[in-house]
Protein backbone atom coordinates (compact mmCIF):
# COMPACT_ATOMS: atom_id res chain seq x y z
CA UNK A 1 0.00 0.00 0.00
CA UNK A 2 2.93 2.36 1.04
CA UNK A 3 4.21 1.80 -2.57
CA UNK A 4 0.86 2.84 -4.48
CA UNK A 5 0.62 5.81 -2.32
CA UNK A 6 4.21 6.51 -3.00
CA UNK A 7 3.70 6.73 -6.26
CA UNK A 8 0.89 8.61 -6.52
CA UNK A 9 2.54 11.28 -4.39
CA UNK A 10 5.45 11.11 -7.04
CA UNK A 11 3.02 11.78 -9.66
CA UNK A 12 1.02 14.15 -7.96
CA UNK A 13 4.51 16.21 -7.68
CA UNK A 14 5.74 16.02 -11.05
CA UNK A 15 2.24 17.49 -12.47
CA UNK A 16 2.96 19.95 -10.02
CA UNK A 17 6.18 20.40 -11.15
CA UNK A 18 5.36 19.96 -14.70
CA UNK A 19 2.38 23.26 -13.99
CA UNK A 20 4.77 25.20 -12.29
CA UNK A 21 7.61 25.38 -15.02
CA UNK A 22 4.72 26.23 -17.54
CA UNK A 23 3.26 28.89 -15.29
CA UNK A 24 7.11 30.63 -15.10
CA UNK A 25 7.85 30.56 -18.72
CA UNK A 26 4.26 31.47 -20.09
CA UNK A 27 4.06 34.13 -16.56
CA UNK A 28 7.69 35.40 -17.34
CA UNK A 29 7.61 35.56 -20.59
CA UNK A 30 4.41 37.86 -20.82
CA UNK A 31 5.63 40.24 -17.65
CA UNK A 32 8.40 40.74 -19.79
CA UNK A 33 6.45 41.58 -22.66
CA UNK A 34 4.30 44.18 -21.26
CA UNK A 35 7.11 46.03 -19.30
CA UNK A 36 9.12 45.56 -22.66
CA UNK A 37 6.22 47.50 -24.56
CA UNK A 38 5.85 49.58 -21.78
CA UNK A 39 8.83 50.90 -21.49
CA UNK A 40 8.71 51.60 -25.96
CA UNK A 41 6.03 53.71 -25.97
CA UNK A 42 6.67 55.85 -22.83
CA UNK A 43 8.23 58.09 -25.63
CA UNK A 44 4.82 58.23 -27.49
CA UNK A 45 1.97 58.13 -24.44
CA UNK A 46 4.18 58.53 -21.46
CA UNK A 47 4.14 57.37 -18.38
CA UNK A 48 0.64 56.12 -19.07
CA UNK A 49 2.23 53.67 -21.56
CA UNK A 50 4.16 52.00 -18.69
CA UNK A 51 1.02 52.22 -16.15
CA UNK A 52 -1.13 50.69 -18.72
CA UNK A 53 1.15 47.88 -19.89
CA UNK A 54 1.61 46.77 -16.37
CA UNK A 55 -1.88 45.78 -15.67
CA UNK A 56 -1.52 42.35 -17.17
CA UNK A 57 2.05 41.72 -15.68
CA UNK A 58 -0.07 42.14 -12.11
CA UNK A 59 -2.62 40.45 -13.07
CA UNK A 60 -0.52 37.48 -13.67
CA UNK A 61 1.62 37.87 -10.43
CA UNK A 62 -1.70 37.75 -8.74
CA UNK A 63 -3.14 34.86 -10.41
CA UNK A 64 0.01 32.72 -9.65
CA UNK A 65 0.31 33.63 -5.99
CA UNK A 66 -3.47 32.64 -5.93
CA UNK A 67 -2.55 29.30 -7.56
CA UNK A 68 0.24 28.90 -5.34
CA UNK A 69 -1.63 29.79 -1.82
CA UNK A 70 -4.81 27.77 -2.99
CA UNK A 71 -4.00 25.11 -5.46
CA UNK A 72 -7.85 24.10 -6.47
CA UNK A 73 -9.46 28.04 -6.64
CA UNK A 74 -6.22 28.90 -8.72
CA UNK A 75 -6.99 25.91 -11.21
CA UNK A 76 -10.26 27.53 -11.78
CA UNK A 77 -9.26 31.02 -12.39
CA UNK A 78 -6.18 29.99 -14.30
CA UNK A 79 -8.90 28.35 -16.41
CA UNK A 80 -11.23 31.46 -16.15
CA UNK A 81 -8.56 33.34 -17.24
CA UNK A 82 -7.67 31.31 -20.30
CA UNK A 83 -11.48 31.61 -21.40
CA UNK A 84 -11.35 35.32 -20.78
CA UNK A 85 -7.99 35.79 -22.90
CA UNK A 86 -9.66 33.43 -26.17
CA UNK A 87 -12.44 35.85 -25.85
CA UNK A 88 -10.59 39.06 -25.12
CA UNK A 89 -8.36 38.88 -27.77
CA UNK A 90 -10.51 37.51 -30.50
CA UNK A 91 -8.66 34.64 -30.77
CA UNK A 92 -12.04 32.76 -32.03
CA UNK A 93 -12.48 35.23 -34.79
CA UNK A 94 -8.88 36.30 -36.23
CA UNK A 95 -9.18 36.55 -39.38
CA UNK A 96 -5.76 35.09 -40.23
CA UNK A 97 -5.55 31.58 -39.26
CA UNK A 98 -1.88 31.71 -38.59
CA UNK A 99 -2.26 34.74 -35.97
CA UNK A 100 -5.12 32.72 -34.75
CA UNK A 101 -3.01 29.74 -33.94
CA UNK A 102 0.27 31.43 -32.53
CA UNK A 103 -2.47 33.90 -29.85
CA UNK A 104 -3.90 30.49 -28.61
CA UNK A 105 -0.76 28.58 -28.25
CA UNK A 106 1.24 31.39 -26.73
CA UNK A 107 -1.63 32.65 -24.68
CA UNK A 108 -4.35 30.34 -23.86
CA UNK A 109 -3.40 26.46 -24.09
CA UNK A 110 -0.07 27.14 -21.51
CA UNK A 111 -2.73 28.51 -19.36
CA UNK A 112 -5.66 26.09 -19.85
CA UNK A 113 -2.78 23.04 -19.50
CA UNK A 114 -1.03 24.24 -16.07
CA UNK A 115 -4.85 25.13 -14.96
CA UNK A 116 -6.01 21.58 -15.25
CA UNK A 117 -2.48 20.14 -14.00
CA UNK A 118 -2.89 22.62 -10.70
CA UNK A 119 -6.52 22.00 -9.93
CA UNK A 120 -6.09 18.26 -10.43
CA UNK A 121 -3.19 18.33 -7.83
CA UNK A 122 -5.11 20.07 -5.65
CA UNK A 123 -8.04 18.15 -5.73
CA UNK A 124 -5.38 15.07 -5.03
CA UNK A 125 -3.97 16.50 -1.78
CA UNK A 126 -7.44 17.35 -0.97
CA UNK A 127 -8.55 14.08 -0.97
CA UNK A 128 -5.95 12.30 0.68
Amino acid sequence: MAAIESAGRRRGNAARLIAWLILIIWGGFWVFFSVAAGLAEIGDLGPLALVMHLIMPVAIVILLWICWRFEIAGGILLIAAAVFAFYFFNVHRADDYALALTLFVALVMPVVLAGLLILLCGLEARRK
